[in-house]
């Protein structure tokens, strides 16, 4: 169907966004460890019964806490699941860079309060709300926070930024799945502190208006690194400052002094 003038037979876009748009995909179900791999099989005798024993209690505290809570599960290696990453926002930083956003899955702790997590810390042990229940209920409280939408929304839509460095990937430093696919950009530069991988980007700090940012120096490249002025830059900026007659005259007097000297020694 034509709409007016416009002879295209579709008017909306016909090719999807790139995954990486959209963020990385994490599935939790193939990250889960299996039955066999905490020793549970299948039998009648009593070790085999103990085994199955453990098995759900490890998998109780991995869905509750994401940790240990009983003598069945101490000793058995948990994750805390989620990754953490870098998503690009497709706005611009007042200093040139592109704008990222930090996405923190990997659960804090704090699903249900504060008070409720020094709580839980006071028992000792170790013990934290960190499984896959606690994680959900973060990822909804973040989701249904309204923030992020009204802030650009009744903000200027101009960004001041400030760069960050934090933790991406698995709780164990893993950047891509067991399949092999990549939950961080491997075009990204990623730096290793401490062991685990971090990233460095420019991250929203706070509005600014067209005029502030427009006179902002541009001092980064879009990938967030240094602009360096190189000697050849800085002499067309020297170039550029003289007024074009005189430079002229330049060129001129030193054409003639060339062919002066030509002729003074041919």
């Amino acid at each position: 169907m034509n709409a007016g003038a416009d002879k295209r037979q579709n008017m909306l876009p016909t090719e999807f966004p790139e995954l990486n748009v959209l963020g990385p995909t994490y599935d939790y179900s193939n990250e889960l460890i299996t039955p066999g791999d905490i020793g549970v099989y299948r039998g009648g005798s009593p070790k085999a019964v103990y085994r199955a024993v453990r098995g759900v209690n490890y998998y109780m505290d991995t869905i509750a806490f994401g940790g240990p809570t009983t003598p069945f599960t101490k000793g058995m290696q948990f994750q805390h699941y989620g990754i953490n990453y870098f998503l690009k926002t497709g706005q611009k930083c007042s200093n040139g860079a592109d704008m990222w956003d930090y996405i923190e899955l990997i659960p804090k702790g704090d699903a249900f309060g504060k008070n409720l997590q020094r709580g839980m810390a006071s028992i000792g042990e170790g013990i934290e709300l960190k499984g896959l229940a606690p994680g959900i209920i973060e990822d909804a409280k973040n989701a249904l926070n309204p923030a992020p939408l009204i802030k650009p929304l009744f903000g200027s839509g101009y960004a001041k930024c400030k760069k960050v460095t934090k933790r991406v990937g698995d709780q164990y430093g893993r950047l891509k799945d067991a399949d092999g696919n990549p939950w961080v950009d491997p075009r990204e530069p990623v730096q290793q502190i401490g062991g685990l991988p971090y990233q460095t980007k420019w991250v929203f700090d706070k509005d600014i208006d067209y005029k502030t940012f427009k006179e902002t120096p541009k001092t980064q490249n879009p990938d967030g690194t240094d602009i360096v002025e190189t000697e050849n830059e800085e002499f067309r900026d020297f170039l550029d400052e003289i007024p074009l007659p005189k430079l002229l005259m330049i060129a001129t007097g030193l054409l003639i002094a060339n062919i002066a000297v030509y002729k003074y020694r041919y």
